[in-house]
């Protein structure tokens, strides 16, 4: 290679010698040394053994590389590599099995920077050769090139050349060989193959961060892959806690976590890591030496200038084998927020392709600057321009000036904390970005499950004990409201925000004669949509009925009528208009009407439930049955949305029973359930799951038996708290998300 305008701050000057080429091994290793945290070392030969000799291939350049169709171009790439294992296998100093790993050095510069007209259309890619890649242009039955007398075979390598400058362009080598080297070690290409474009941008050595201060300083592996190769254990964070300490990645804090995931769902989780160096500005001190120049200088310059005992230089080649922070070129510093898809990665990972939708990427990092810009291409006249890989206003800290910029990740933030599945809100709260500091950053971590308005917690006397909620549409103005009682026998009424119903600061709107819970019931007598009845039965007997207005202004709805029954209650009452019903303890029925209480009819039903039997439109039954426990009411419903309905209860043990045509399938919870279950596509996927409390937390399963994601919640309940009865799923907010009221 020509060395004319060769100057002490040329990117890897000639001569490209065997001496070259082992420092560039050197420089490879000393990248992973850092990026591993010691975990791979990169250590080799060069061969042919002479200072300047070099294996001769039986055909020119432009062979190899037809410039034709891909198919054509891969199969001619290969044929260069099998040529080049062919010249090599000749040489007796070389015994291949003594390596892991092949890599051919070509003359000539590498066809890999896209400058515009291309004047060597013919120049030769860099590129990793996987076993697949040879079989789709050799065959499926294609196990390897045979080296060594047939001991081994070569199945894999890379191909780079001996420089990446040129004309007007000075590039290091250090980055492509990084990058091809991190496609053995198993690291997955987050740019997009399909349209050349960006996926993580300058953030990570898998897309153009490998040319970070032009392939000096080829930026670390992005959080997700470092997590992939195990490089690194993120540490969980599974409750909400504030102050949380983040390590800067190769910075000097060895006792804080440099990698913090949290989940999302079964498939999503963010990751969090520290990265860039607060302390150094490469990209401004290129400015100010740049100013006044008639010639831009390299960023060797800037790092032999300002930087000279930070860094490594080979005095006998002139490449850069080490610098102290390969992160000094990322275009800023501070956290970087990555949102990790598995569901795409499980479908795209066997061709390499997880980042190649860009609106659907396996790993995405969240821009904090609120624009997703990385992939995207912008005109000179658009805001976006110069943004396409990433800026410093991609960092979350508390001094990021990008306008939308509100130092908090959230699901109404911008970007925002959903899930990807269905855009399901995730409840996450990444808030109060500390300011950048020199090894260490902080956070708080809020996941509230919680509507706006609850847990609301009342308090009148001690050994307090609710019913199951109702919830509907209730009064003349069908307002919104949670309708419950205690033992008591008060009634109370809560607004969908956590309001009163009659009055803004009280919740009490009715009181039953006794000391007992009182069970109710809600109806609409004038079928208008809107529930303007509600039946109080205590098992003593009592019974009263509501109207949802409050005629006198005592701030309580209005008593229609109240009775005492001969007889006492074993059922709560059920309401199917005009009537309301109720079971007593010797096996009655009786009925009653809905607008005014007035006895109708009797009837006789047994009054222990401990089998049932399901009957299908096609006459198809399930029968449920057990001698030692009872049954919670049944529930039809078709869960997977096939058609066909699924009868599912729970035991008063611990057992889920769910029937379908293929009989009843039993699954067990780990605590028994404290009411009937309920249903909802709480996740919006299409499907309803099936909700249930117990004691102290809310469980949702999926239709094929599996816990559904961010479940079971666990309550934070006060001493002596218990959930009962069947969780209340309504949208509270009219935010068009179910919410569940346990």
């Amino acid at each position: 290679m020509d060395d004319t305008g060769v100057t002490p701050y040329t990117i890897d000057p000639p001569p490209h010698d065997r001496s070259y080429f082992s420092d560039q091994i050197i420089a490879v290793n000393n990248y992973y040394k850092a990026a591993s945290l010691g975990k791979i070392s990169v250590i080799g030969d060069v061969f042919p053994l002479g200072p300047t000799s070099a294996y001769q291939l039986p055909h020119p350049m432009g062979y190899y590389n037809p410039n034709t169709t891909d198919e054509e171009n891969d199969y001619q790439l290969v044929q260069l590599f099998v040529d080049a294992i062919a010249q090599a296998d000749l040489d007796p100093a070389i015994i291949f099995t003594d390596y892991d790993l092949v890599t051919i050095f070509h003359a000539g510069v590498g066809n890999d920077v896209n400058l515009g007209f291309d004047e060597t259309p013919q120049d030769i890619p860099s590129l990793y050769f996987s076993p697949d890649f040879f079989k789709k242009s050799l065959g499926d039955t294609f196990g390897g090139i045979v080296v060594d007398d047939g001991s081994m075979l070569i199945d894999r390598g890379i191909l780079l050349p001996e420089t990446e400058s040129q004309a007007g362009l000075d590039l290091a080598l250090t980055g492509m060989f990084a990058a091809n080297m991190g496609s053995f070690l198993g690291m997955h290409d987050l740019f997009s193959p399909s349209t050349k474009s960006a996926g993580i941008g300058r953030f990570g050595l898998m897309d153009s961060g490998l040319f970070n201060l032009f392939g000096l300083t080829p930026a670390l592996p992005s959080a997700y892959t470092r997590e992939l190769l195990e490089w690194e254990s993120p540490l969980l964070l599974d409750k909400p806690q504030n102050d949380i300490s983040l390590g800067m990645l190769n910075g000097n804090s060895a006792s804080l976590p440099t990698l913090i995931r949290i989940p999302l769902n079964t498939d999503e989780y963010y990751l969090l890591e520290f990265r860039g160096d607060p302390a150094v500005n490469i990209d401004s001190l290129y400015a100010v030496m740049a100013e006044d120049r008639d010639t831009f200088p390299t960023y060797l310059e800037v790092l032999k200038t300002y930087f000279p005992d930070r860094i490594a230089m080979s005095d006998s080649t002139g490449v850069l084998l080490s610098v102290e922070n390969y992160d000094w070129g990322l275009p800023g510093a501070g956290i970087l927020i990555w949102h990790i898809d598995q569901s795409v990665i499980r479908a795209t990972a066997s061709t390499n392709r997880i980042n190649d939708d860009r609106n659907n990427r396996g790993v995405d990092l969240e821009e904090a600057d609120g624009s997703q810009d990385i992939g995207y291409e912008y005109t000179l006249v658009e805001p976006g321009f110069n943004s396409e890989l990433g800026t410093w206003l991609d960092f979350w800290n508390k001094n990021n000036p990008a306008p939308l910029y509100k130092n908090e990740f959230s699901d109404g933030s911008s970007p925002n904390s959903k899930a990807n599945r269905s855009y399901a809100r995730s409840h996450i709260s990444l808030s109060n970005f500390s300011s950048l500091g020199s090894s260490s950053m902080t956070f708080d971590y809020q996941r509230d499950l919680y509507e706006n308005g609850f847990p609301l917690i009342y308090s009148y006397g001690n050994n307090i004990d609710c019913t199951n909620p109702l919830t509907a549409k209730i009064g003349p103005a069908g307002r919104k409201a949670i309708v419950f009682s205690d033992s008591n026998g008060e009634i109370f009424a809560i607004s969908g925000k956590g309001e009163g119903f009659l009055s803004a600061g009280k919740f009490l709107v009715a009181r039953v004669p006794g000391q007992e819970t009182p069970h109710l019931a809600l109806g609409d007598v004038d079928a208008d949509g809107l529930f303007d009845r509600m039946v109080a039965t205590t098992t003593a007997g009592i019974v009263t009925l509501y109207e949802f207005t409050d005629s006198d202004g005592d701030t309580l709805i209005d008593t229609v009528k109240t009775f005492q029954n001969d007889e006492k209650f074993s059922t709560g009452p059920v309401v199917q208009e005009p009537y309301f019903y109720i079971g007593t303890e010797s096996g009655k029925i009786l009925r009653f009407m809905l607008e005014d209480g007035l006895p109708d009819s009797t009837y006789f039903y047994a009054d222990k439930v401990r089998a049932f039997t399901v009957v299908s439109p096609k006459n198809i039954a399930t029968t449920f049955q057990s001698e030692d426990e009872n049954f919670y009411p049944p529930v039809v419903v078709d869960l997977d949305g096939n058609g066909t309905y699924e009868t599912v209860t729970f035991s008063t043990s611990t057992r889920i029973l769910l029937s379908g045509l293929d009989g009843v399938v039993t699954y067990t919870l780990n605590e028994p359930a404290v009411g009937a279950p309920a249903f909802a596509d709480i996740d919006d996927d299409g499907y309803f799951e099936i909700v249930v409390n117990t004691d102290s937390h809310i469980h949702a399963f999926n239709f094929n038996g599996s816990m559904a994601d961010n479940f079971p919640i666990a309550l934070i309940l006060q001493k002596n708290e218990a959930l009962v009865g069947t969780p209340i799923i309504l949208d509270a907010d009219g935010d068009q998300m179910p919410d569940i009221l346990g």
